[in-house]
C-alpha cells in the first residue's frame, strides 16, 4: 500500500491525537550510514560533513520518514575515563571500562554528595 501522507502530515496527525496512514519509519541508521555512501566508518566518526552526507544518502535510499543521526556513545564513555577501541571500519567498542567495581560507584557517589552540600 502506498503512503497517503506525508512525513510532515503524519507527524502533524501524530501530535494532535490524530489518525495516522502508518507508523512513522526513524531507523537509526547509525555508522551503517557510511556503507550507503561507500567510506570507512573511520572516515565517517567525528566528520560532520561526512556523516551528513551518509545520513542524508541513506535517508534518500530508503525513503524513511525522519533522518535521525546518530553513531555511537563511546566518545562520551572515553570522556568518562573508559579506554575505548576505535576500529578502521567497524563501530568502536570498550576495552576498559572508566568504573571496574562497585565500590568506585560508592566511592564516586559519596564524592558527589559531599560537593554538592
Amino acid at each position: 500500500m502506498l503512503d497517503q501522507m506525508t512525513a510532515v502530515e503524519r507527524f502533524t496527525a501524530l501530535a494532535k491525537g490524530e489518525r495516522v496512514d502508518r507508523l512513522p519509519c526513524i531507523p537509526i541508521m547509525g555508522n551503517g550510514a557510511a556503507r550507503v555512501i561507500g567510506i570507512k566508518v573511520s572516515d565517517f566518526r567525528g566528520n560532520g560533513k561526512r556523516m551528513a552526507e551518509a545520513h542524508v544518502g541513506a535517508y534518500r535510499r530508503f525513503g524513511y520518514d525522519i533522518i535521525r543521526i546518530f553513531t555511537d556513545l563511546y566518545q562520551q564513555a572515553e570522556a568518562m575515563g573508559a579506554q575505548v577501541f576505535y576500529p578502521e571500519d567497524q563501530t568502536a567498542h570498550l576495552q576498559t571500562p572508566a568504573i571496574t567495581s562497585l565500590q568506585e560507584i560508592d566511592a564516586m557517589m559519596h564524592a558527589v554528595r559531599k560537593w554538592s552540600t
